[in-house]
């Protein structure tokens, strides 16, 4: 009772400040900006959330004689009796009822009201938080990439905001405002893609500053006040008003030196966002909106079109904590105590401990092993030390006599000169009965998605991997829509109350299969509601997780399938075919049926002509053949389609009176990719030709394939043709940018093909072109990456070679403090200070090395590249001459797929038996690939 009461005290004086502030808030705006404001408010609510602490009794307790004092303003809180003479009476502390006391039945307030308030605040808190997670929920479910051009501008937002690590950024239709969401995985969601680029900045610098501020961690602050004070009008008036003054804040830190006409624009796209709204705000409370309410929004415009170089308000902050602190003190609530009962238990739960865990921490200490060699071997890192930071059982089961568990691992690898790297995830340790362990990890994420999102137990995840199964994020089978649960709850498909029935009407429903000797119950799991059942079905083996959702109404709960594993492949469709010609046979296509919401995959086709012998086409040949790194060691491949027939295309693609055989690859948002064999005449069976992206159209009259595909706002159309060889190749792409009020179009032309499965094809560099090139390597800050020889396989030869790529950087120097001065002493020749973010910046931009890759590179240069100092993180040298050269490029080629290869003759550096020689005019041939406003090197090489 005595936390309800200091809870109570808290709540009422500080929202009282909260009311006051509010007054004198139109006051006040005219001296002072928002910003005191948005520390008051953070201040208040740290209060409310620390209101139940009884900070006297974690004090220590001396022995003093202090003066007397006016003791503090006291409310007595009455106590509540009921009595059959006197009814339901209040009393105040102190006074006697007049009734005998065994007459009076009281109601013990010590136990009542504390429970009402824990229970209406669990209740405020879990619906907010609910609402959050299901908009979060369905707003990731239907988001998508951004466009090129979106990241682009983002990646140049963060890197002037000082953002190392950006929240995901995604576009979903379900977000009604562009708004940042998520406390552990942040993601800035946005509604579409169709602004201009100057508004589209806007918005995502507003995010952004979000974002490096942390403001939903503030919000989280302002979400835990009100739900431990949701009895209390003035404390969610104080969150109303703090998240107001989070948007004001926010837009005078991204408006701060903004000229007025800035100004200006960002009101407007503001106002555009108000028109936008689509109303889905209020579902999310941990979540920043760029859109904010209508009363929000005026606010907003007076502030960031009103009168400049208000005061921060230090004085005003200051003043008005200290007036909520006095009042606190100065307030108090007394219940009187009881006039019988047992002391409170006070002692400390004590720690049972845990079961040695040596096969556990074995599997996870090999983790961090396999770890520290990979840094070692891709970054050439130095790893000192490894610290295992926890390790956290979720759970053990035993599935056909093998024990699986679940855990949670977190770990540090301390790294010579540099920061240790944290690694955080969870596993699945396997273990078998003769004592072999082996297992899964996966890296940075709390728990699998099916346990995190989809609603799925631990003990279902662990089980469902243990066969091998894929686990669905669709609602189930059947679906509970209003009108198959009212046909339920008047007597209708009572299969459905049934696991073993619903299972069988799913097959025939879905497959129009018929199980053979019923269905059995393989695993029951713990929760009771669940259940994996087996059947045969067509000789085929089938797996069906089956799970029990109570219905409003019923008694009888009604069972959903909401996973399906099918086990070998099946003949799913079959049809006779005529290629023309006189050519006529029978089309199979074998595969695997989809799992709940899942789609079909076709691994293998059997052609048999008329009159000849049948031959099989394998969708893995076809994949190894198109992506040469494709793992052949796997029995079979499948293509993705919502049919059974694979989306099968019978044309003509290759003009030669003959039908062709595709098959869709993949199921994708938009930009279908196809698998083509093209008929041979000469055996009498298809040959694997080439894939595209569709959807493409045969154009017979001009003998050639067109494809429509877009990415973003860029619409393409892409022409293939064949040259005199037969070799398929794009001879011509156009290119038109929607974003830019239906843009102009751009095309490309091409004219040797390059002889790939993608009919990708090239054309020569003109003199412009060259030209072009030769000024964008001539520049200093990327002269150097021509001077060495490169291959983007092995990246860590690159710390040989960094203290010639960054020769000619001076990087900060100009920036340089007194204090390093004083630390380096005087410098005779040019000086440079070359930052690890430096560097690493423009590795990534150069050569397309992540974060770790960069840092590892740096660590392995060391002091090749100067002395560090590590309270600058940064490299210190001095250089003479110039490095620099001139380049002139020979001859380039520019292929389809947006590379560049170039010729040219310049001075190499190279390294051989541990030291770096130069050698004169070296023939080199560099391959670039184009990232943003630059090119990327992926190889630059001696021409042999």
């Amino acid at each position: 009772m005595e936390l309800l009461l200091d809870t109570v005290k808290w709540s009422a004086v500080v929202g009282a400040a909260a009311l006051v502030l509010t007054a004198l808030k139109p006051a006040l705006d005219r001296r002072y900006s928002a910003r005191w404001r948005y520390w008051v408010w953070l201040v208040m609510a740290a209060l409310l959330l620390l209101a139940p602490v009884q900070w006297e009794k974690l004090a220590p307790r001396t022995a003093a004689v202090l003066p007397a004092a006016e003791p503090p303003v006291v409310v007595g809180v009455p106590q509540l009796s009921i009595s059959r003479e006197e009814g339901l009476v209040l009393r105040r502390s102190g006074s006697a009822p007049s009734v005998p006391a065994e007459t009076v039945r009281r109601v013990d307030l010590d136990s009542v009201l504390p429970r009402v308030w824990l229970a209406g605040g669990a209740a405020w808190g879990l619906w907010r938080l609910l609402g959050t997670a299901l908009f979060l929920r369905r707003a990731r479910r239907w988001s998508r990439s951004p466009s090129q051009d979106t990241v682009r501008i983002c990646a140049g937002l963060c890197r002037e905001l000082g953002i190392k690590r950006p929240p995901v950024l995604r576009i979903s239709s379900a977000a009604g405002s562009p708004l940042l969401a998520g406390l552990l995985r942040p993601q800035l969601l946005l509604p579409g893609e169709d602004w201009g680029e100057r508004e589209l900045g806007f918005i995502l610098r507003h995010e952004l500053t979000h974002y490096k501020r942390r403001d939903l961690w503030y919000k989280l602050v302002l979400l835990g006040a009100a739900s431990l004070h949701w009895f209390n009008p003035l404390v969610h008036l104080l969150v109303r008003e703090a998240e107001a003054d989070l948007e004001l804040t926010c837009d005078d830190l991204v408006m701060a030196g903004a000229e007025p006409a800035d100004r200006r624009a960002y009101s407007e796209t503001l106002l555009a966002s108000l028109r936008r709204q689509k109303g889905l705000l209020s579902r999310s409370s941990l979540s920043t909106h760029f859109y904010g309410g209508a009363g929000v929004m005026r606010e907003r415009f007076r502030n960031i079109l009103g009168v400049r170089g208000r005061r921060w308000g230090a004085a005003a902050l200051a003043l008005t904590l200290t007036a909520t602190l006095a009042a606190a003190c100065t307030f108090g609530l007394r219940q009187d105590p009881p006039e019988t009962g047992a002391p409170a238990d006070t002692s400390a739960p004590t720690d049972a401990g845990g079961p040695e865990i040596p096969e556990e921490e074995r599997w996870a200490r090999g983790i961090m092993e396999r770890d520290a060699e990979r840094l070692s071997r891709e970054q050439g890192a130095e790893v000192t030390g490894q610290t295992l930071d926890y390790l956290t059982a979720q759970g053990s089961w035993t599935v056909d006599g093998t024990a699986y568990s679940a855990w949670r691992l977190g770990y540090r690898l301390e790294l010579a000169g540099g920061e240790p790297v944290v690694r955080e995830g969870w596993g699945i340790l396997g273990q078998e009965p003769g004592g072999d362990s082996g297992g899964m990890w996966h890296e940075g994420e709390a728990r699998p998605w099916a346990v995190e999102t989809a609603g799925y137990t631990w003990e279902e995840y662990v089980v469902c991997y243990s066969y091998g199964m894929q686990l669905s994020d669709a609602e189930g089978w059947p679906y509970r829509t209003e009108e198959f649960v009212s046909a339920y709850l008047d007597g209708h498909n009572t299969w459905a109350a049934d696991p073993q029935n619903a299972a069988l009407e799913y097959l025939s429903r879905e497959f129009g299969l018929t199980a053979q000797g019923g269905v059995s119950t393989l695993y029951a799991f713990e929760n009771g509601t669940s259940l994996l059942l087996e059947t045969v079905c067509e000789d085929q083996p089938v797996r069906l997780l089956a799970h029990q959702e109570r219905v409003e109404g019923s008694e009888a709960p009604i069972w959903q399938i909401r996973s399906v594993q099918w086990s070998g492949d099946a003949l799913l469709y079959t049809d006779r075919a005529e290629l023309g010609q006189g050519v006529t046979g029978r089309i199979e296509l074998y595969g695997r049926r989809p799992s709940t919401g899942g789609s079909w995959g076709i691994s293998r086709i059997l052609w048999t002509p008329s009159g000849g012998g049948p031959q099989e086409l394998s969708v893995l040949e076809a994949a190894a053949l198109i992506h040469p790194a494709w793992d052949t060691s796997e029995p079979s491949a499948y293509t993705d389609s919502w049919t059974p027939d694979g989306g099968l295309i019978l044309e003509d693609v290759n003009f030669d009176g003959y039908l062709d055989l595709g098959l869709q690859a993949a199921v994708t948002a938009y930009n279908l990719p196809y698998y083509y064999w093209t008929y041979n005449p000469d055996t009498g069976g298809f040959d694997f030709a080439f894939w595209l992206l569709g959807p493409m159209t045969v154009d017979g009259e001009n003998r050639q394939l067109i494809c429509e595909t877009h990415s973003g706002p860029e619409y393409y159309t892409e022409y293939y043709t064949y040259d005199h060889t037969g070799q398929l190749y794009l001879a011509r792409r156009d290119t038109q940018d929607l974003s830019l009020n239906s843009g102009p179009v751009y095309s490309e032309s091409f004219d040797h093909p390059a002889n790939d499965w993608r009919g990708g094809s090239y054309a020569a560099l003109t003199a412009d072109e060259l030209a072009a090139f030769a000024d964008y390597f001539n520049a200093p800050e990327r002269n150097g990456l021509l001077r060495f020889p490169y291959a983007q396989e092995n990246f860590q030869d690159l710390a040989d070679y960094l203290p010639i790529l960054f020769y000619d950087h001076s990087g900060s120097f100009a920036d340089m403090t007194e204090a390093e001065g004083a630390i380096l002493g005087p410098m005779e020749l040019d000086g440079r200070k070359l930052t690890t973010d430096y560097m690493a910046d423009y590795l990534f931009d150069s050569y397309l090395l992540v974060r770790e890759e960069a840092e590892g590179v740096i660590a392995q240069a060391g002091e090749d590249l100067g002395r560090y100092l590590p309270e600058y993180d940064a490299y210190y040298s001095q250089r003479g001459d110039t490095e620099l050269q001139t380049y002139a490029f020979d001859s380039g080629l520019r292929f389809s797929d947006g590379s560049v290869t170039l010729w040219y003759t310049a001075d190499i550096w190279n390294k051989a038996d541990g030291e770096l020689t130069i050698q004169w005019d070296q023939s080199m041939c560099v391959n670039l690939s184009s990232l943003e406003d630059g090119w990327y090197v992926i190889r630059n090489s001696v021409n042999e």
